[in-house]
């Protein structure tokens, strides 16, 4: 009988093992789970960090070149009053010589107004002046 009760303490010994192994295979499972769900979130959390690096560094290079853009324009505008400035001056000075030459409206205020809109103002008022 010593035999029959060794095998059945055996026996219970490898079911307790096995149900150790299983819950053991049961943990290892629950922290792979929590291991995939992690690095899930960390690549998530990359990608959110690196887009806000992506957005602040547009942001910041759209303030560092809105200065200048604006510096250009105002310079655009001066530049554009200066020309307006010098055909005036031109203007007055062809009225006071009897006419402006021939050259005058279809050579030299195109490059001082550029826009062809202001040329024909410009040239409608410098007519008008000068009838």
């Amino acid at each position: 009988m010593r035999g029959k009760y060794a095998a059945r303490a055996a026996n219970r010994e490898v079911a307790r093992d096995n149900e150790l192994i299983t819950e053991k295979m049961r943990q290892i499972d629950e922290l792979n789970a929590t291991i995939e769900t992690l690095k899930a979130e960390l690549a998530h959390e990359r990608a959110e960090r690196s887009n806000l690096v992506v957005r602040r560094t547009k942001e910041m290079i759209a303030r560092e070149v809105a200065i200048p853009l604006a510096e250009i324009e105002e310079l655009k505008r001066h530049h554009k009053a200066q020309m307006r400035k010098v055909a005036d001056l031109l203007g007055s000075t062809f009225k006071r010589r009897s006419g402006a030459p021939r050259n005058y409206f279809t050579e030299i205020v195109p490059l001082l107004i550029p826009e062809p809109k202001e040329q024909s103002e410009y040239i409608d008022r410098w007519l008008n002046d000068n009838e």
